[in-house]
């Protein structure tokens, strides 16, 4: 199994709004990929202080699944929240192997 892991943080005034439309819009556009196997978003509760940080989670079932997704719709996936959100949000993304 592969993981991807999107952590995100918005700006104050749009946090709200951004995470509703992750939640109705985004999440099942990815799940609507038949490459991917599941999508959990997820707030990161670790830290008290960091209250706006978000985890977006994608899960591929095999290296294969992962591979076509990003040689074909990861970069458009991409694109979508930057068009959306612009210069009010940080995000970094790494990639697990299940072992």
């Amino acid at each position: 199994m592969i993981l991807i892991n999107h952590t995100l943080s918005f700006a104050t005034d749009i946090e709200q709004e951004s995470v509703q439309w992750l939640q109705a819009t985004y999440k099942p556009l990815l799940e609507a990929c038949p490459l991917v196997s599941e999508v959990l978003l997820c707030r990161l509760t670790s830290d008290a202080e960091v209250q706006d940080t978000y985890v977006l989670q994608i899960r591929f079932l095999n290296t294969e699944n992962h591979t076509d997704f990003h040689k074909k719709h990861e970069h458009d996936f991409m694109c979508v929240l930057h068009a959306k959100f612009q210069n009010n949000f940080g995000i970094f993304t790494s990639k697990l192997e299940h072992l």
